[in-house]
């Protein structure tokens, strides 16, 4: 839906942009903000030589905020585990309990059935 303008307020028209004059606190300010920067970059120390690990809860919350799917989750994780970015005992695999299952589990129409119990068990 368009909107057109009122006839009561006129439309602004210009036939050349203001002239601002030129101000030199502009570049003290500027050089201000630059001393006031570099002051606090000062305080900041970063460690180089050390890196943060993740431990399995950590692992857990990036998967899950990353949205992976399990694939995707352990390719991740096993880059993570050669950069030495995981701690020791960290699990980067996935439990796949249903994988034996899945060969004895029918389906058909909409009805999922074991057809083999003795096997199943």
């Amino acid at each position: 839906m368009q909107q057109l303008h009122s006839t009561e307020i006129p439309i602004p028209s210009f036939s050349s942009f203001p002239e601002f004059p030129e101000d030199d606190t502009d570049t003290s300010k500027s050089d201000e903000v630059r001393r006031i920067k570099s002051e606090n970059d000062s305080e900041f120390k970063a460690d180089l030589t050390t890196h943060q690990r993740f431990n399995q809860q950590e692992l857990n919350d990036l998967i899950r905020d990353l949205n992976l799917s399990q694939e995707s989750a352990e390719f991740h994780a096993f880059r993570l585990k050669e950069k030495n970015f995981l701690y020791p005992g960290t699990n980067i695999l996935y439990r796949r309990r249903d994988k034996d299952l899945l060969p004895s589990i029918i389906q058909e129409n909409n009805l999922a059935f074991c057809d083999d119990i003795k096997g199943f068990l």
